[in-house]
């Protein structure tokens, strides 16, 4: 069945349907508004029956009463009327139908009747009424109505309800067929852009929209769909079109991986040269100063053994500070390096950390010249790790500076104290700027062979900063000396994690 012949069979099922609730609810309605009417009707021709037969009862003029009970010859639904006495006994009646004994049937306990009583029968209706003379009751009327004349009229009214409940269902069903189109229509069209989107490949055909309903909706999505549709076939197309150019980068990122995994190993494999190289150095002072003193203390003096000590506690010293510095690298890119933070003079870390670099400054006859804010003498900081960061850029500086000047300057910016590292040495160009702050790196391999170093300070140095709370960055030239600028809260949050 088509979309259209159940919308009609739908439409047609609706409308008998409600059709045949308002006919049976008008009917129902008519029958008892006619039986109420009927029942009003007798109940005042009882009345008026009553009052003009009281007189024939006081005198006892039964002639009276039956020419009373004559009128009802007008009324052609009236079958009989009769008035008894109180007693029970006929006193007048009109048209007897009954004998006087079955007539007593039909009133039982009539001497009972107090009040108007109607009693609704097979096809005809009684009412039983007292006769009432002075407040007092002196007989009793009893008269019987035919429905048949109730019955015509329903009859009458049931058909014309009939005949208007078809021509109706007629109307709607024919205002369902010219308006189903409404409905019909669009789907229709937009089952045949289906079609012709299925049979030709073409999406970018579009199903045209009647209205703003449910349908028009529908429509719109459909369409949306469509541009999507298009927009990804585009893509496809676009991705096809492109496949061998991606391929190509692809393939230079692969190549770019596979050199930077090469400069990763050279680097690794730098690394453990150099720290071959700084682990021996010191540990062959420790072992060849302490076979000297071995060999000949005899021979020595007290002044000879101090210095042959002297240099075994520094080279101790150098290889303690190059397995600090790994082990804090570690602790670092663990995320277990403690910061303790606490009140810290400014002026006093600035006088220890000059007199620390005073013996390394000497080595490249260099210059040391420190400057700091006055206002600025209080902060609240890890005063390990501020030492060491001050003193590995001033170490850095004193190695690639030869017979220079090497500035350590104190400012405030704000919220932040600034140190500022400067010298005159030999710079960097910026692609090794770029590795600067990278671990086990300097320069180039050709700084790590003249300057030695395992190339963790700077790295660090940057460690540190960001776990503080601060940044570093550095300025540089070739020939014209670097700059490193160290940004770090005056007063740290300890609440804050800075790993």
């Amino acid at each position: 069945m088509t979309i259209k012949n159940k919308l009609q069979t739908i439409i047609l099922l609706t409308n008998i349907v409600l059709v045949l609730a308002i006919g049976i609810t008008l009917f129902i309605v008519e029958s008892y508004t006619l039986k109420e009417k009927l029942q009003e009707e007798i109940s005042t021709l009882a009345d008026i029956i009553a009052n003009n037969s009281s007189v024939g009862l006081i005198f006892d003029d039964s002639a009276t009463t039956t020419d009373t009970l004559a009128s009802l010859k007008a009324k052609k639904n009236i079958l009989f009327a009769y008035v008894f006495t109180t007693k029970g006994k006929l006193f007048a009646h009109y048209t007897i139908t009954k004998s006087t004994q079955d007539l007593l049937l039909l009133l039982p306990q009539q001497q009972r009747v107090k009040t108007e009583t109607i009693l609704f029968k097979d096809g005809y209706v009684d009412i039983f009424a007292p006769i009432i003379s002075h407040a007092e009751q002196i007989g009793i009327i009893y008269i019987r109505s035919d429905l048949k004349i109730l019955d015509k009229h329903l009859y009458t009214y049931a058909f014309t309800l009939s005949i208007t409940a078809g021509v109706a269902l007629l109307l709607a069903f024919f205002l369902a067929s010219k308006l189903q189109g409404l409905i019909i229509t669009p789907i229709q069209h937009l089952l045949q852009t289906i079609s012709t989107i299925s049979d030709n490949k073409d999406y970018t055909a579009r199903a045209q929209k009647f209205s703003q309903d449910e349908l028009g909706q529908l429509i719109d999505k459909f369409n949306n769909m469509l541009q999507q549709i298009q927009l990804r076939d585009g893509a496809l197309l676009e991705h096809r079109n492109k496949l061998e150019e991606k391929v190509k980068q692809r393939t230079e990122e692969l190549a770019q991986a596979r050199d930077e995994a090469l400069e990763h190993s050279r680097v690794k494999s730098r690394f453990l040269a150099n720290m071959s190289h700084e682990l021996r150095t010191p540990l062959n002072a420790v072992i060849g100063y302490s076979s000297m003193i071995k060999e000949d203390i005899d021979d020595m003096d007290k002044d000879e053994i101090i210095e042959c000590i002297d240099f075994i506690q520094l080279a101790g010293e150098q290889l303690l500070s190059l397995i600090s510095d790994i082990l804090d690298i570690s602790k670092i890119e663990a995320g277990k390096m403690e910061l303790d933070i606490a009140q810290v003079e400014l002026p006093v870390i600035l006088q220890e950390v000059e007199h620390i670099i005073h013996p390394l400054l000497s080595e490249n006859s260099n210059e040391l010249l420190v400057k700091s804010d006055p206002s600025l003498t209080i902060c609240e900081t890890d005063r390990v790790h501020l030492k060491q960061i001050l003193f590995n850029l001033l170490s850095n500086a004193t190695k690639f500076t030869d017979k220079g000047t090497i500035t350590l300057h104190l400012e405030r910016d704000n919220e932040m104290m600034v140190f500022k590292v400067s010298d005159t040495g030999i710079g960097m160009t910026s692609e090794q700027r770029k590795n600067i702050f990278s671990a086990f790196v300097q320069a180039d391999g050709s700084s790590t062979r003249e300057y030695g170093g395992s190339g963790l300070g700077l790295t660090l140095c940057q460690q540190y900063t960001q776990m503080m709370g601060g940044s570093i960055s550095v300025h540089s030239e070739i020939d014209k000396g670097s700059v490193f600028i160290v940004h770090l809260p005056i007063i740290i949050n300890k609440t804050q994690d800075f790993n």
